[in-house]
């Protein structure tokens, strides 16, 4: 093992991805061996009475390339063939005075497969052959897993050819709220699926062995298209020790490889909307056109040494997305007039008129103001136009004014076009019956263009990208002795993204706004409920993601006992730079026209008078994080009897968390803050921030875990020793290595990144005024010690002492071969995730209560009354305007306080989930032309949070009480169902006419039906005044939750309420609602896809398939968007469906 420490000391040292592959391949190359979806086959060899026979002679034989492996069964007639490839097999014994025995089957990938062979006695010139039937039950560990075969892989019908939405008829596995873990900042492919209880990011995706995790947000890179593929697994809860990485499932992905025969396809799948019914909020039909084209080719290049796979697939979109109604300035409003109303714009009709709650108590009238004069405008609803601002007028003229109608109502479909790009490459060499290497390369490139017009704004609100995934794997396969195997695998990956607006645009100054802005062509502003101009994601940025990983496995077959240790080196960094908010986010919330009673006025008077209710402004976001993950393992699969078979394992991963190359980011203490005590690296810093070389402040601003200890044990019990019935039982403790986007915002506090969040009333026109030394920006960068902190800006903190993440899994199983190749089990998991990342708020607002009446009267609140928020004498002690005077930290030091706003966020790992589920499953494997798989899941998540992607904000409604959201995970789904079915007509004994009429047709069903996931309500104002923003609303007593009709297509009657609001009221001011989080239900989700094809023999392997696919056959409208906020005017409305009823036609060549 020599060689293998040395490759270990090189690795430490980094040299580079170069370097290590070359020094390994040189050195270590007789000691390494594939893991690239591999088997293991184990057994014990019998005579017909039962006696074991030693040194018999097993070979397993890979029917389509020839290559063997061989061993010998030991005294017991116990062997075991460890790290054996997936594909077709033949096993075959002979032993002195027995008969031959060969058996044929399949292994799949990752599968353990137990073959107990019973000799018979005669010649040995005498032969036994047998069929393995069915899928062979797995006797070797307690994990829960399906397999998923080439034939569902290419023959289901999977929507835009997506091969991870196989994960999701697994079992257990639902998509996870995406919440800033996948987007424009990812491969538009990527995914968040929750596996068995798992966050949507907990999963560790494998292609041929190599990691396939974009560190970033923990999601996985683009997978190949179907072709390409030779199997698929999802195995989650208890996994052995030689997986980690993740807690969640391990996705195993195998690509094809060459064989001795020449194999390849030709395909085109094309998609038109002539035949595709509306969507369910659509009048018109969509207007895809898309075209996905390819192939592949597989063979040799030296018989039975050398083989090569290669495969292409081309993807172009055309389409206008759907049309989205916004409302802009009318003619009317244009000059003051805001009486009319119609057209779904939300202009409130009760203005000055008092009314009733649901309880039939009497409510004020709400009172609508100028918010430049405070005039109370109720009767008139008329804004003098001498009260309008230049810069909101300006901007009219980018706007579609004359298309809309008199209410100014538009609707504006936004182009989405797209195209891809898939090439892969894999060569497969055996040196000798000892030696064999593989490496494959893999590119996925993707572009969506990004669109501007100079006379309509709204065509603003998406990004354009240019994506780039690419993942390249080495694999190298030593055996040394029958009974030791070596396995390696190295792999590079890498992932770029550019995101950004197109050439052309505007940004604030063009319209006359007095700040500084750094780039010409970002816009970023929102009117409430009304309109938007560009998005949170559209500004410029650059994300390149570089992943090195290096993995070790050694597998020694020692009698009863299977030995496993090994170890893994993954070396990543993300360089990203991003504009986020350095032009502005300019937000009308229509708080300034209703501010007189704190009623929410029209948020297109705030914007025609240039009256803010929140802006933010900051620099670009810039990281270069770096991080080392490291972890070693050893196991034993130990064979106690023929019937029990025991696995414990230990596996210690270290957290050694990331840094930033350049040491950007800030640390803070309480008690340096109440001792007033400043930094030596920024004397200008407030009190408690600290920086890398400030004295004690590591370079991560965390120590690292060094103690993540992970056991693992499961046994397995065979009570009649056939292996066709099992009993599993599992336990692990697994870790997670936090994404590097987790706590990517430690780099944006001041004074690097500057976030400078301002609420209450603030001027388009000059959004500083007012603001402690105007405009802070640009400021001085890179920073130096003298640099000037602004007040009131965004931190984001990492403890210095956190726990990483951690799952206690537990499982128990049972598994029956029926026979004729069928199978069922009913299993249980069980788990605890313990010290998830969350976003807390220590500096939340404190409510006040109570009018300010003179010194002293609004407790510790300090500030001169009537600037800057400090009340007048009269005024409320707790409004928006003065959140930042009325923080924890402002409260207990007015002058250093200020600093730090009230959305600082400290990353907190006391939080937790539970998970418990069964799931039932049967399954035929492909035989007899037809291959079968269902599966039924019964479960239940808790949590007091979900992840969220980058820890920005705090996440709890209440900071002082997390436990206030401890509710329903937001990925809890209490029934889960799916079925898949592939069938083909091949009747022998139909000839002729018949025959040709009959036979080569195959049908393909994907059925997913599931009960209504969660809904959560907010009350979408700030009424508890503590400046977090999720507030949720108070739940009437006796009230209908929902409003029990039909939700239909019209959008001009209340039938399009999924909602009754009047079971709800807002929250009163300090205090939050009674509604829990995740509270309610969203309809059940039902989807039928279906695929017909007609193969046409023409010359032995060549043939041509006829294919029609149809996803959502029976057209029923799955609801994926509501209006969740109690404060807008649609509260309560289902708002978008997912796909209806699509058509897609293809043809493919085989041979």
């Amino acid at each position: 093992m020599n060689n293998l420490l040395a490759c270990a000391l090189i690795r430490s040292r980094w040299f580079g991805a170069l370097t290590l592959v070359l020094l390994c391949v040189g050195m270590c190359a007789p000691l390494f061996a594939q893991t690239a979806g591999t088997a293991s086959v184990q057994g014990t060899i019998s005579d017909p009475t039962g006696a074991v026979i030693g040194n018999a002679a097993i070979t397993l034989t890979l029917t389509e390339t020839g290559t063997s492996r061989s061993t010998v069964s030991d005294s017991s007639g116990i062997f075991s063939l460890p790290n054996v490839p997936v594909g077709p097999y033949s096993l075959s014994v002979a032993a002195t005075g027995f008969q031959g025995y060969t058996q044929r089957g399949v292994l799949e990938v990752g599968n353990n497969l137990q073959v107990n062979a019973a000799l018979t006695v005669g010649k040995s010139s005498d032969h036994v052959d047998v069929q393995a039937q069915g899928v062979a039950l797995e006797t070797e560990t307690s994990s829960f897993k399906q397999v998923i075969d080439q034939a569902r892989i290419t023959e289901l019908p999977l929507n835009g050819r997506q091969a991870t939405q196989l994960i999701l008829i697994s079992g257990g596995a639902v998509t996870a709220p995406t919440g800033d873990i996948i987007g424009s900042k990812n491969y538009f492919s990527s995914t968040v699926i929750a596996v068995a209880g798992g966050q949507g990011n907990y999963n560790n995706y494998v292609l041929d062995g190599g990691n396939h995790v974009d560190s970033f947000t923990n999601v996985n890179l683009p997978y190949p298209f179907p072709d390409a593929l030779r199997e698929f697994s999802v195995e989650s809860n208890s996994l052995p020790a030689r997986n980690g990485l993740h807690p969640g499932a391990l996705v195993n992905v195998v690509t094809n490889s060459g064989t001795n025969r020449w194999h390849g396809t030709v395909f085109e799948f094309l998609r038109n909307n002539i035949i595709n019914s509306n969507n369910f909020f659509s009048t018109a039909k969509d207007t895809l056109k898309r075209n996905q084209f390819g192939g592949t080719l597989g063979g040799k290049i030296l018989t039975d040494k050398m083989f090569f796979f290669v495969g292409y697939q081309g993807t172009r979109n055309r389409q206008v997305g759907n049309a989205t109604s916004s409302c802009i300035p009318s003619a009317a409003e244009l000059t003051g007039d805001f009486n009319q109303q119609g057209g779904n714009c939300p202009l409130v009709a009760n203005w000055g008129v008092a009314g009733t709650n649901a309880q039939g108590q009497p409510t004020p009238a709400p009172i609508l103001v100028d918010p430049v004069t405070g005039a109370d405008i109720s009767a008139t609803r008329k804004v003098p136009q001498s009260s309008f601002n230049q810069v909101a007028l300006n901007l009219i003229k980018y706007l579609p004014i004359g298309q809309a109608d008199k209410f100014g109502r538009i609707n504006v479909a936004l182009p989405a076009n797209s195209s891809e790009d898939q090439y892969i490459g894999r060569i497969d060499y055996t040196f000798n019956d000892k030696h064999s290497l593989f490496g494959r390369y893999f590119i996925a490139q993707y572009q969506q263009p990004n669109y501007y017009s100079p006379t309509n704004l709204l065509l603003t609100t998406t990004a354009g990208n240019d994506e780039r995934g690419q993942a390249f794997t080495l694999g190298d396969t030593y055996i040394l002795s029958p009974r030791l195997v070596n396995t390696f695998h190295g792999t590079y990956t890498r992932r770029r993204d550019t995101r950004g607006p197109t050439a052309g645009g505007i940004n604030a100054t063009t319209l006359g706004a007095n700040l500084f802005v750094y780039t010409s062509v970002d816009l970023r502003l929102t009117v409430a409920n009304n309109f938007a101009v560009g998005c949170g994601t559209c500004a410029p940025g650059y994300f390149n993601v570089n992943t090195e990983a290096f993995a070790d496995d050694v597998d020694y077959v020692r009698g009863k006992h299977q030995l496993a240790f090994g170890g893994e080196i993954i070396r990543t960094g993300d360089n990203t730079q991003t504009g986020y908010l350095y032009n502005g986010n300019y937000n009308f919330g229509g708080q300034l026209s209703g501010a007189k009673n704190k009623n929410v006025g029209e948020p297109m008077i705030d914007f025609l008078t240039g009256q803010m209710n929140a802006f933010s402004q900051s620099r670009a976001q810039q990281t270069t994080f770096r991080q080392t993950i490291f972890s070693i393992y050893a196991q034993d699969t130990y064979h106690a009897t023929p019937h029990l078979t025991m696995n414990i394992g230990l596996r210690w991963e270290p957290n050694l968390y990331q840094t930033d190359k350049f040491g950007r980011g800030s640390s803070f203490s309480r008690a340096a803050f109440d001792a007033n005590l400043h930094s030596s690296v920024y004397p200008l810093a407030p009190a408690g921030s600290t920086f890398y070389g400030d004295p004690g402040v590591p370079k991560s601003f965390t120590d690292n875990r060094l103690s993540n200890l992970s056991p693992r044990v499961g046994l397995t019990y065979d009570p009649f020793g056939s292996g066709k019935t099992v009993f599993r039982f599992g336990g692990a403790i697994m870790y997670d290595s936090p994404p590097l986007y987790a706590s990517q915002r430690l780099t944006s506090n001041p004074p690097y990144t500057n976030e400078i969040d301002l609420n209450g009333q603030i001027p388009l026109s000059s959004p500083w005024t007012g603001y402690p030394g105007g405009d802070p920006f640009p400021g001085t960068f890179p920073p130096n010690a003298s640099a000037v902190f602004p007040t009131n800006t965004l931190y984001v903190l990492i403890p210095r002492h956190i726990q990483t993440p951690a799952v206690n899994q537990w499982t128990a199983s049972v598994q029956q071969d029926l026979g004729m190749g069928w199978n069922m089990s009913i299993n249980y998991l069980g788990n605890k995730n313990s010290h998830l990342w969350l976003g807390q708020g220590p500096n939340a607002a404190v409510y006040i209560p109570g009018t300010y009446t003179g010194a002293g009267s609004c407790g510790a609140m300090v500030g001169t009354p009537g600037v800057n928020g400090f009340p007048a004498i009269g005024g409320a002690c707790s409004s928006t305007a003065n959140t930042n005077l009325r923080t924890p930290l402002s409260l207990a030091n007015s002058v250093q306080g200020q600093f730090y706003s009230a959305t600082m966020t400290q990353i907190s790992d006391g939080n937790n989930s539970s998970y418990h589920g069964i799931i039932a499953a049967v399954q035929h494997r492909m035989s007899h032309d037809f291959s079968f798989l269902a599966n039924y899941t019964w479960s239940h998540c808790i949590s007091v949070g979900d992840a969220p992607g980058d820890i920005a904000a705090p996440v709890f409604e209440n900071p002082s009480n997390p436990r206030l959201d401890r509710a329903n995970c937001g990925y809890d789904v209490r029934h889960i169902f799916n079925t898949t079915l592939v069938a083909s007509s091949h009747f022998k004994s139909l000839h002729g006419i018949t025959g040709a009429l009959v036979n080569d047709w195959q049908i393909a069903p994907l059925v997913r039906i599931l009960s209504g996931a969660v809904l959560n309500l907010t009350s979408g104002v700030d009424n508890s005044l503590n400046g977090i923003g999720l507030d949720r609303p108070n739940l009437i007593s006796g009230s209908a939750i929902y409003t029990g009709t039909k939700v239909t297509q019209s959008a001009t009657n209340g039938n399009r309420f999924y909602l009754n609001k009047t079971a709800f009221a807002q929250n009163a001011a300090g205090t939050f609602g009674n509604l829990g989080r995740n509270a309610l239900r969203q309809p059940n989700y039902y989807d039928v896809d279906m695929a017909i094809s007609r193969r046409f023999p023409i010359h032995e392997q060549l043939g041509l398939n006829i294919r029609i696919e149809a996803f959502n056959v029976l057209n029923h409208p799955n609801f994926n968007g509501y209006t969740t906020a109690l404060n807008s005017s649609t509260f309560g409305y289902a708002t978008s469906a997912q796909d209806p009823r699509i058509f897609q036609i293809a043809a493919k060549f085989t041979f």
